[in-house]
């Protein structure tokens, strides 16, 4: 029998069990934990969520510029709710030039154990705007519209100049049209308000791949129209992806072949429903780019942090709402 222990000290009362087993023929295995010398804590107080994160940024900051090899941990019990504001301060603080757009995909000297919503990545977005898009023919938002204009993998991606015809397009159509207008509606401002020969090109591809389409059909046979539909239109563009978008184009692409094991739970539905619910599974799946290098700090939850190892540790929301949670017998 193999016995294990992780005790800094024996008790009287352990030390006694611990004779006891051995004069039995228990073989007796002591785990060292590596615990180090007693830390100090410190307590700071801040007026609200937003300043804590700051106040977390900036003893970050101070901490590796005191000592650079140091490894740090931010520890936040809601993770999920500060995330952009804590990585907002971060970048505020330890890379101010991740600001700019050509380096949003820059290596960060922090790392987040959470993962954001697939539906957030921007060439995800544009993806699902097409396919709602398409859904609802009939009635489509000048908004979600608008975002297509807008995006670098959208309607007007690899045309500067005609990236700036969208812009003016979407100007009068602010100006003249309804807040919700039809698709062919759409096709027909376009040719006639604005120079984009590429946009109305792939309008026209996505319309005649509307045109015709059963009302309704199994989730699987619309993953296969959805993908059709994104071929059509281009995207997600004739650029080389970065390593981010390439991640996410996959997970997207995971996503879509998941629809198959929907047919036996849903059935034949139509098209606005198959988009919801694929715009919902896509929100739920949690994306993650990989991490490049070993970054000195590590933002996680409580459970990750749970056993590791840092030089020093900061704690966010430790107040009577949060930790200890209440009990939930």
């Amino acid at each position: 029998r193999v016995i294990f222990a992780g005790f800094d000290r024996y008790t009287p009362q352990e030390e006694r069990l611990a004779r006891a087993l051995t004069a039995r023929g228990a073989m007796l295995l002591e785990l060292e934990l590596e615990r180090g010398a007693p830390a100090t804590a410190v307590v700071s107080s801040q007026a609200d969520r937003q300043a804590e994160c700051r106040a977390a940024a900036a003893w970050a900051a101070q901490c590796l510029a005191a000592n650079p090899s140091s490894r740090l941990a931010i520890v936040v019990p809601e993770l999920a709710a500060v995330r952009d504001a804590l990585a907002d301060a971060l970048d505020a603080v330890l890379q101010p030039g991740a600001f700019a757009a050509a380096a949003a995909e820059m290596p960060r000297r922090y790392n987040f154990s959470l993962g954001t919503p697939l539906s957030r990545q921007p060439i995800v977005a544009t993806a699902l705007a097409w396919l709602r898009l398409a859904a609802t023919p009939y009635a489509v938002a000048q908004a979600d519209f608008g975002e297509l204009l807008r995006s670098a993998y959208g309607a007007a991606e690899g045309s500067a100049d005609e990236a700036d015809a969208c812009a003016r397009l979407e100007a009068r159509m602010r100006q003249r049209l309804a807040p919700t207008v039809s698709f062919d509606r759409i096709i027909r401002f376009g040719r006639r308000e604005g120079r984009v020969p590429r946009l109305s090109a792939r309008l026209d591809a996505l319309q005649a791949q509307v045109a015709g389409q059963p009302a309704r059909q199994w989730p699987s046979t619309w993953g296969a129209v959805f993908r059709r539909q994104l071929t059509a239109v281009g995207w997600p563009g004739e650029r080389t992806l970065s390593s981010h978008e390439y991640q996410a184009r996959q997970a997207f692409y995971e996503v879509l072949d998941g629809l198959i094991q929907l047919d036996a739970v849903l059935g034949q539905v139509p098209a606005g429903a198959a988009v919801a619910r694929f715009s919902r599974l896509c929100r739920e799946r949690v994306f993650q780019p990989e991490t490049e290098g070993d970054p000195a700090v590590q933002v996680m939850g409580l459970l990750e942090a749970a056993g590791g190892s840092f030089d020093t540790l900061w704690v966010m929301a430790m107040n009577d709402d949060v930790w200890p949670p209440s009990p939930k017998p």
